[in-house]
Formats: structure tokens, C-alpha cells, sequence
């Protein structure tokens, strides 16, 4: 789990994945679980966590930990929302963020009710 940042939601929350389907539905959950399997998609939230997980596998030093990015040898960019519309950064620290420009103004609202950090 991390343990750099406080608040918002982190790719290794327990609950990281459910609050995006909350946000962008449970097929795009769906899809983006299917896109990973068969593709190794790297702008799914599956990608991002498969990566987040090897670069904080108990083998990583902890002072490697901070490179899980290339660790993982993913080309990860960002999380596609449903349609590939709605961006979501993941920070260095693991927080999933909400592009504001990448979506409209009620996405915006429900991602802040659900604990994204939405930098405008």
C-alpha cells in the first residue's frame, strides 16, 4: 500500500478500481479488465496497477521502488476513461488524478465526490 501520500485514491487502494467503475461504469471496468488480458494495454487501470505491483514486489529496494514505472518495462501513459474520453494520470506516487480538461464539468463533481484529486 502506499505510504507517501495522504488522500485521494491510489492505484493499490483496495477499492481504486471500484471507485473508477463508479465513475465510468461497470463495462467500461469490464473492458478495461478484457483490454489488459488480451492486449497488455498500457493505458488501462489494470496496466497501472499490474506495473505498481512489480515495482513494489518485496525483491524491489525500497529505493528502487520509486522507478516502478520502468520497472514494469510498460509504455504507460495514462488511464482511458470509457470512450478513451476522461484522462486519468496516475502520479509518481500511485494517486490516480482526473485530467479536468479531458472531461466535462458533472465528471468533474462526481470525481471529486468520489476522492480523485481533479487539478484544474
Amino acid at each position: 500500500m502506499h505510504l507517501m501520500a495522504v488522500g485521494g485514491v491510489h492505484i493499490d487502494d483496495p477499492d481504486a478500481l471500484s471507485k473508477l467503475a463508479q465513475l465510468e461504469g461497470d463495462r467500461w471496468l469490464a473492458d478495461d479488465r478484457r483490454t489488459w488480458t488480451l492486449y497488455r494495454s498500457a493505458t488501462t487501470a489494470h496496466a497501472f496497477l499490474h506495473a505498481w505491483n512489480v515495482g513494489h514486489a518485496p525483491e524491489v529496494p525500497e529505493a528502487d521502488r520509486q522507478y516502478w514505472r520502468e520497472i514494469s518495462d510498460l509504455p504507460l501513459s495514462c488511464i482511458y476513461g470509457d470512450g478513451g474520453y476522461a484522462r486519468f494520470p496516475v502520479a509518481d506516487d500511485g494517486e490516480i488524478v482526473l485530467d479536468a480538461g479531458s472531461t466535462r464539468p458533472e465528471k468533474i463533481a462526481r470525481a471529486e465526490a468520489l476522492g480523485f484529486r481533479v487539478p484544474r
